[in-house]
């Protein structure tokens, strides 16, 4: 440990020798005729790259630039039904430094005063007004080419909100060795709705975006928009996690036994074979669980003359099982007298 310690320390004195006697040789050089040109020449340099930067930052120039959209000053009591932009695109020719100084400080914000553009059920500015929040933005110099969109027109509501449920709107099929193990659900049930006028009577749910998936193999856990009611209204919130659980499929047999009926009057039927299987597939999920209890009927009126067969008929089949089928479609009869 001592002479670790030894080691490092020789090394740390060595690295600052060489550190001083490199400063000294430098300091020698830039004391001799060539190095102060040197400093000169870097002096001058530096001198000029600041004169080069200041005509450059106060020279106009033009950009296409996006600026964010805030409404400020709503009261708690307001909520807005419409969209609101995300930002918008302006064009302006301006300083070069008001340009840089956003490179730095992110996107510009428009703030819209709700006390300055509220008008009765509605925020409503025009180009004209549009361009002069971006202006304030940009110094009282600047020139606002374009702005787009050239109009902004938002609806608000100080109603109270309206619970409703969610309906998911899914149709999906699966691959053929899977199917659903449930229907798509969502943890989230129901959502506030927030309208301009009363809501109407015959609007009772909340609806998703079509969820469309074919021949789907595995799970999907998905964001999907909701919605809104028309007209004017707002759901918040505005989309949910709708998951969608796929599981495979195992195949099963079983043997049933066969029952007759239409059987005429004193008489006993006996079929040949007593019993006949049946071929299904569960989900892996259930394969221990589920044990259903089929019906094959064999009917004694739908028999052909002289054919000797009985045809059969498959029920009680479970809803979550698929591709269940009888590995015959009639069996053999002897009809007796009683």
């Amino acid at each position: 440990m001592a002479a670790s310690r030894a080691a490092f320390f020789q090394k740390s004195a060595y690295s600052f020798v060489m550190l001083k006697e490199v400063t000294q040789s430098v300091k020698a050089k830039l004391r001799t005729k060539a190095g102060k040109n040197l400093l000169t020449f870097l002096a001058f340099l530096c001198l000029s790259a600041v004169l080069w930067a200041v005509l450059v930052l106060n020279e106009d120039i033009q950009r296409d630039v996006r600026c964010q959209v805030k409404v400020t000053h709503k009261p708690d009591s307001i909520t807005i039904v419409s969209e609101l932009p995300e930002a918008i695109n302006v064009s302006v020719r301006t300083h070069g430094s008001q340009i840089l100084k956003h490179k730095f400080t992110g996107e510009p914000c428009v703030d819209i005063d709700f006390r300055t553009f509220h008008r009765g059920n509605r925020i409503s500015l025009g180009e004209t007004e549009l361009r002069g929040l971006v202006r304030t933005q940009f110094g009282s110099d600047a020139q606002v080419l374009s702005v787009t969109p050239d109009s902004i027109n938002m609806y608000y509501t100080d109603r109270k909100p309206v619970m409703l449920p969610i309906t998911i709107d899914a149709k999906i099929t699966t691959a053929t060795q899977y199917t659903l193990s449930h229907a798509p659900e969502s943890a989230t049930d129901s959502v506030l709705v927030y309208t301009v006028a009363p809501l109407a009577s015959n609007i009772t749910t909340v609806y998703t975006e079509p969820i469309r998936y074919d021949n789907l193999d595995h799970s999907e856990k998905i964001k999907v928009k909701l919605i809104a009611p028309p007209p004017l209204s707002r759901v918040e919130p505005s989309e949910i996690d709708v998951d969608i659980q796929v599981e495979s499929l195992i195949s099963k047999t079983r043997k049933v036994l066969v029952q007759v009926k239409n059987a005429p009057a004193g008489t006993n039927i006996t079929t040949f074979p007593a019993m006949v299987e049946v071929t299904y597939m569960v989900p892996m999920g259930l394969y221990n669980e589920v044990l259903p209890e089929f019906l094959v009927e064999a009917d004694y009126s739908g028999a052909r003359k002289g054919s000797g067969k009985l045809p059969l008929q498959l029920t009680h089949v479970p809803d979550e099982l698929r591709n269940v089928y009888i590995t015959t479609d009639s069996v053999s009869f002897v009809i007796e007298q009683k």
